[in-house]
Parts: C-alpha cells; structure tokens; sequence
C-alpha cells in the first residue's frame, strides 16, 4: 500500500505517490434552494413545484450538524477538526450556503467513507451568532426545527416544527456528476466538498424518493376538522395534529402516500422524512439510520 494512502491528512510533510502532491479540502454546508427561496406552487400540469397550488416559504430552517468523518477504506483519512469531529452546532441554513471548515495538506485519494449526523441539540451544542437565548432554549432536544408559512390564494397556515429524531448519514454517494463513492482530494489543488441538506422532502408522497407527487392539501387539512382529520382551525399545523391523521384514512384527492413500511401517520411519514434530508455535493445521496 502507498504511504500516502496510509498516513491521509495527518502532515504536511507526509510523502505522497509520485506526480502526487497534498491538497485543500474546503467542507461547506449547503442549503438547498427550496430552503433559500421557497417552493412555489406549480404552474400548468408539468414541472416543478407544489402540484395542488400552495406556494411555500421557510422562515426558519435550523438543523444540528457534526460529527463528521472523512476516510476511506484503503487507510487514507482526513482529520477533521474536532469541533466537526465529536461537536455539533445549529446551523441556520435560511442563510444558505456557509463554510464548515478548511483542511490543509489532504493528500490525494478517494475518501469513500464520508458521514456525517445530525443529533438533537444539547448543553454542548453550539449556535450561529445572533441566536436568542429563548430559540436556544426551544431547540434543546431537537435535531431539526422549521418554520413555514404556505398560502394558496386568500387561505395561509403556518407551522413550527421541531424533529427530536437524531439521524446519521453515510455511505455517502456522490451525485450523477460526479459518481462514486465519497469523494476525490484533488493533486495539489483545492477540492469543495458540500453536505447539502434539502428542503422540499417533507411535501413529497413517496417517502424519500426524487420525482414524487409534491402536495400540501393533507399537510394543510390536517389543522382542519373535516374527517378524517381532527385539527382545531387556528391555522397552524402541529405536529400533534399530523400524528392523529393515518395515512390509509385520507382522501385520495389530498394524495397517495407511500411510507415505504416505515409510518402508518402523517405525522409518522413527515418524522421519518426528516432523515432523508442528508445529501452530499447537492444529490448525492446518504444511507440514513436514527442514532435517536
């Protein structure tokens, strides 16, 4: 085995293949632009967006992230700092895209055992500046909270949820760009690694899957008392209100789900959801397990 492939990111002056020299791995947190710019409804009968008309818009959108490893299987590894590491700290990606941390001196290789996991939030975990001592507060024991506010026409409802479900990606792919597993350091340059969280997973009706229905209306009638839903009309969806609706008792014209075996409610179905958020490099995609 090459010594550089044994001693990774560990020196500077750690020796490399021939032609090969160490390089920069600059790890960013990306917010996918469903986060930044919201989910508009969708126009005309094809294309992207929300298919039963409500237009949606984050206003919060704070998830807690560490706990990173880079490796790969032949003995290269990157060292991460600690505080990305074993830390965590809420990120809030309504800022979008931000850097994590800069490596120096990654020498080249396939590092195909990227992960990385988002725990719910506790004493140790850190904030973006500006936080509120009372948003801390609330966020203790959550891995994600969002906020949104969806309108169609004269109609608008809001909701606040906070996921305490801790998830651990892995195995991470690289998207159809760039295939394989993990990623490449580069020779001598600079290497952009993204982990990339989404936004739009929690409206769609096959749990996880790319290209699924994109609707609202069960989500929205949830806070309603029509059967079989059992809200209390203030206009703010919970949780709560999601977890009374099974998903065989609503109507086909609110949708079809398709939990893949893994929810029997709403609220069940938008929970496991959550841990299908974890990407890499934009769609590549993560093996996801709960750690909570």
């Amino acid at each position: 085995m090459n010594k550089w492939l044994i001693c990774g990111a560990l020196a500077a002056g750690c020796g490399v293949g021939p032609g090969q020299a160490p390089g920069t791995l600059r790890v960013v947190l990306e917010a996918e632009e469903t986060i930044t710019q919201g989910i508009p409804a969708r126009v005309g009968t094809s294309g992207e967006g929300v298919q039963d008309g409500w237009a949606l818009t984050y206003t919060r959108f704070w998830v807690v992230l560490g706990r990173v490893e880079l490796s790969s299987a032949a003995g290269a590894r990157v060292v991460v700092p600690t505080a990305w590491a074993t830390g965590s700290r809420v990120v809030d990606l309504r800022a979008g895209t931000q850097d994590a941390f800069t490596v120096q001196g990654v020498a080249p290789a396939r590092y195909d055992r990227v992960s990385y996991e988002s725990r719910p939030a506790d004493a140790s975990t850190e904030y973006p500046a500006g936080a509120s001592m009372a948003d801390r507060q609330a966020m203790l024991g959550s891995s994600t909270w969002i906020e949104v506010t969806a309108t169609r026409g004269a109609r608008s409802v809001r909701l606040s949820w906070r996921f305490s479900e801790g998830w651990r990606y892995s195995d991470c792919e690289g998207p159809e760009t760039r295939p394989g597993r993990g990623f490449v350091a580069a020779s001598g340059g600079a290497t952009v690694l993204a982990l990339s969280i989404h936004g739009d997973h929690w409206w769609w009706q096959t749990l996880g899957q790319e290209g699924s229905p994109v609707r609202f209306d069960p989500i929205a009638n949830a806070d309603t008392a029509m059967a079989p839903y059992a809200g209390n009309g203030d206009g703010e969806v919970t949780l709560e209100e999601c977890e009374r609706v099974g998903l065989a008792q609503i109507p086909p014209a609110d949708g079809v789900f398709n939990p893949l075996g893994r929810a029997t409610t709403l609220g069940g179905f938008l929970r496991e959801s959550t841990g299908t958020n974890g990407h890499i490099d934009g769609d590549g995609v993560c093996a996801a397990a709960r750690v909570r």
